[in-house]
């Protein structure tokens, strides 16, 4: 599990002075990143392997508004592989009370890309990883994200 704390910015919310969902989404991007280094598997190394990370599915659910200058704590963690993905959760809460009901909970689901041939890769490829293994993120979704559907 890696963990960051942020003062969410101007930049990171709209008029109403809540967190964007965009600005979200781009945090956990990078907090994924930086659990993954510790696997050896960040997106430099990947790409050592002519590999990369590619976001397939994102669902994330506001349970209530961070605000401007709120101090946050982003946390992440693997769930491991569910089929073709890797699954990363996610949860955003108050640092100050972390009893309180999370902000953001969210989880993604990502698949590896060969660059060079510009094809999917069977997630196997990277062998016996602990990003692989299984984790238990305490307040993350229970399901990840669903298929997009119109």
């Amino acid at each position: 599990m890696t963990e960051e704390r942020h003062k969410l910015t101007c930049e990171m919310v709209d008029l109403h002075n809540r967190l964007r969902p965009y600005a979200f989404m781009g945090l956990a991007q990078e907090i994924g990143n930086e659990d993954a280094l510790h696997y050896g598997l960040g997106f430099y190394e990947l790409l050592e392997k002519n590999l990369t990370w590619v976001l397939s599915r994102m669902h994330f659910v506001v349970r209530r508004p961070a605000l401007w200058r709120d101090e946050v704590l982003l946390r992440t963690q693997s769930r491991g592989v569910v089929g073709p993905f890797f699954v990363r959760d996610y949860v955003l809460s108050d640092p100050a009370d972390p009893a309180a009901v999370p902000y953001v909970q969210g989880t993604s689901s990502w698949v590896l890309l060969d660059v060079r041939e510009r094809k999917l890769v069977r997630n196997d490829v990277l062998g016996d990883t602990a990003l692989a293994s299984p984790g238990t993120l305490a307040g993350a979704l229970e399901e990840p994200a669903p298929r997009v559907a119109f």
